[in-house]
């Protein structure tokens, strides 16, 4: 399960934090209030592909973390097979996109793999 985002330097935000609960999450605000980008953030932590102008206006990089709570042992199995494996029940995805060079990081919980992987 989701239970943490981050996010710095995407869009509109400079900087978040969102925490996610059990059951059902909700997110609303008023139009151009960053519902979409929160949606897109995690999108991006996944692999999904970048576009520069996502990142903040005179930022260097952007930044979007992913804590999942991996408490299944069926989960946590499928997880091994990809070699990703749970600390303390969880899995960090972080990626980090710098600015100007186009460079792409996804960090699997604790080394760096290639974006395509996801």
């Amino acid at each position: 399960m989701l239970q943490n985002l981050h996010v710095k330097n995407l869009a509109l935000i400079d900087e978040t934090e969102v925490d996610f609960r059990n059951g059902l999450n909700i997110l609303s605000g008023e139009t151009g209030a960053g519902k979409s980008i929160i949606i897109g953030s995690i999108n991006l932590a996944l692999g999904e592909k970048v576009q520069k102008e996502m990142l903040r206006e005179n930022a260097d990089y952007a930044l979007v973390e992913l804590i999942f709570s991996v408490t299944d042992e069926k989960q946590k199995e499928l997880l091994r097979e990809l070699d990703v494996f749970p600390e303390n029940d969880e899995v960090i995805l972080s990626r980090k996109i710098v600015n100007g060079r186009g460079m792409q990081r996804v960090f699997r919980h604790p080394k760096c793999v290639r974006s395509p992987q996801f």
